[in-house]
C-alpha cells in the first residue's frame, strides 16, 4: 500500500531540519526506490545505518543478472552459517562508537554463536564467501558489499580465535600490557615490551604480506590466498589483508561516505598508509595501532 503524500512531505521536512542528516532516508515513506540513482542512495543510507541486509537488497536490484544476485545470496548464507549473520553485523556496527574498531570487537564473539569453534576451518569457510565476488562482475556495489562483509567477518574471526575465557576479545588478548602499550608512543617497537603478543595466544607475527584478491581492476579473489589462510595459527598479515579489502570495497565499489562508511574508510586507510607499512619491521607498533583504534574491549 502506498503511503500518503503527506508522509513524504513530513519526512523531507524532518530531514531538512535534522542534525543527523546521514540517518535520514527520504525513500522510506515510499513504496520503494526504483531508479538506479534512488536505489544507490537508499542502499548507501541503509549501509551507513548498519542495515546491511537492506543495503544488499537495494544493491541487488541494480543487477538484472540473476547469477550475480544468487552469488551474493550464497555468500550471505555461508556467513550466516558460520555466525556472521546480517543481524550480527547490524548489532555490531549499527550503534554509535567512538572508535570503529569497536565494531570488529563486538562482532568477534558473535562468530561463535553457530556452535563451531573459531579457527582454521572457519577462516577457510569465510574466504569461500569472499570468493563469491568472482561471480559478481557487472554490479560493483553489490560486489563491494560482499567484499566488505566477508573481509570484516574474517578479521573478526581472527580476533575470536584469540579470545580468552570471557568470550569477548579483550585488549589483553591483543597486547601483553594494554595500559603501558597505549602510553609508549614510538617506544612501541621494543621487541619484548608492553605491546608484544600476550603469552598463550595463537596469533603470531610469522606471516608474509599478501592480499585476498588479485591486483586487477575488478579485483577478483586470489585462489592462492587460500594457502595463506589455511594454516593452523592466524597472523597479523591476515588482518592487514582483510583491511586492504575493506578499504577497496568502501572507496572504489560502494563509495560509502556517511558516518559509518567514512569512519570505516578512515580506519582501513590508516592501516594501509601508516601501520601496515611497519607490520613486518615493528609488529608491536601495528598491535598498538589496533589498540588505539578500538580493537579489544577494556
Amino acid at each position: 500500500m502506498k503511503r500518503p503524500f503527506s508522509a513524504v512531505v513530513s519526512t523531507l521536512f524532518a530531514c531538512a531540519f535534522s542534525l543527523t542528516v546521514t540517518a535520514c532516508n527520504v525513500f522510506e515513506p515510499l513504496d520503494g526506490p526504483s531508479s538506479d540513482a534512488q536505489l544507490l542512495s537508499a542502499a548507501r543510507a541503509a549501509f551507513d545505518q548498519g542495515r546491511f541486509e537492506e543495503a544488499a537488497d537495494f544493491y541487488g536490484r541494480l543487477s538484472s543478472d540473476y547469477a550475480e544476485v544468487s552469488a551474493s545470496e550464497s555468500a550471505f548464507q555461508i556467513l550466516d552459517q558460520y555466525g556472521a549473520s546480517m543481524g550480527a553485523f547490524m548489532s555490531s556496527f549499527g550503534q554509535g562508537m567512538e572508535n570503529i574498531g569497536v565494531g570488529f570487537t563486538r562482532l568477534a564473539p558473535k562468530l561463535t554463536s553457530d556452535g563451531r569453534a573459531p579457527g582454521q576451518a572457519k577462516r577457510v569457510a569465510i574466504f569461500g564467501a569472499f570468493r563469491k565476488i568472482d561471480n559478481i562482475t557487472s554490479n560493483p556495489e553489490l560486489r563491494g558489499l560482499i567484499r566488505f562483509v566477508s573481509a570484516a567477518a574474517l578479521l573478526s574471526e581472527i580476533l575470536a580465535e584469540n579470545t580468552g575465557a570471557s568470550g569477548l576479545f579483550q585488549e589483553a588478548d591483543l597486547v601483553a600490557d594494554p595500559n603501558a602499550c597505549l602510553t609508549l608512543g614510538a617506544g612501541c617497537a621494543a621487541p619484548g615490551g608492553a605491546c608484544r603478543i600476550p603469552t598463550g595466544k595463537t596469533i603470531n607475527d610469522s606471516g608474509t604480506a599478501f592480499e585476498l584478491s588479485l591486483n586487477t581492476a575488478g579485483r577478483p579473489s586470489d585462489p592462492a590466498a587460500l594457502a595463506k589462510l589455511d594454516v593452523a595459527a592466524p597472523n597479523f598479515q591476515m588482518i592487514q589483508a582483510a583491511l586492504v579489502e575493506i578499504n577497496h570495497a568502501l572507496t572504489t565499489e560502494i563509495a560509502a561516505s556517511g558516518d559509518l562508511g567514512g569512519s570505516l574508510q578512515g580506519f582501513s586507510a590508516e592501516f594501509i598508509n601508516v601501520y601496515g607499512l611497519v607490520l613486518d619491521a615493528t609488529p608491536n607498533c601495528y598491535r598498538q595501532g589496533l589498540l588505539l583504534n578500538g580493537i579489544g574491549a577494556n
